[in-house]
């Protein structure tokens, strides 16, 4: 799989991995067509969790920052 789109190197670093995975979050709710006060709503209803998945203030700041970085310049390669 990875051949057939291009060799990318898979992402194995923690900090990368959860710098990705905002970016998904964050582009789901721009595919969904979430305002950004909406998304604040839902990330600050949402249940923090450490394990097995690191979702935190952090993490849910990220994600809103990732949001406006897709807002502001859309899609990115």
């Amino acid at each position: 799989m990875r051949e057939r789109l291009g060799g990318i190197e898979a992402a194995v670093e923690d900090q990368e991995r959860r710098e990705l995975q905002a970016e998904i979050d964050a582009a789901a709710f721009h595919a969904y067509g979430l305002e950004r006060r909406d998304v604040k709503f839902v990330l600050d209803d949402f249940h923090r969790v450490e394990n097995p998945k690191l979702m935190d203030e952090m993490y849910f700041d990220l994600v809103l920052e990732k949001y406006d970085l897709l807002d502001q310049k859309g899609p990115l390669p």
